[in-house]
């Protein structure tokens, strides 16, 4: 007789200061597909090492997803600069998603490659 194994949730929390929408970090692969896919989502994350995306529904607090496919703290970095746009766009502060925000992001993601070894 096997024990079933508990569903493990993801880490979840409000967007500190603002309380403007939800945050939830998929720590690897398998746990994205899982969660995207329960959420109507299906993305090929093949070849990329992280990702953030806002899941917005009508009616309900934005989503904000982070996904740090490999364990490494600059691309966490890399995916909360996205996620840090996004919150200040929610509130009104405009910062457009175009190519300086991945300048920006690339450079913080460097940032922490360089000062934590």
């Amino acid at each position: 007789m096997t024990a079933k194994s508990k569903k493990v949730r993801p880490p979840s929390f409000k967007v500190p200061l603002f309380n403007n929408a939800d945050i939830v970090l998929l720590r690897d692969r398998d746990e994205a597909d899982q969660y995207l896919s329960g959420i109507g989502l299906n993305f090929n994350l093949s070849g990329y090492d992280g990702f953030a995306y806002s899941h917005i529904v009508n009616g309900e607090l934005p989503l904000l997803i982070v996904g740090v496919l490999k364990h490494r703290h600059d691309v966490l970095a890399h995916e909360l600069c996205h996620v840090a746009f996004e919150i200040c766009n929610l509130v009104g502060v405009p910062t457009p998603n175009d190519g300086m925000n991945e300048t920006f992001c690339y450079l913080v993601q460097r940032l922490m490659q360089q000062m934590v070894p």
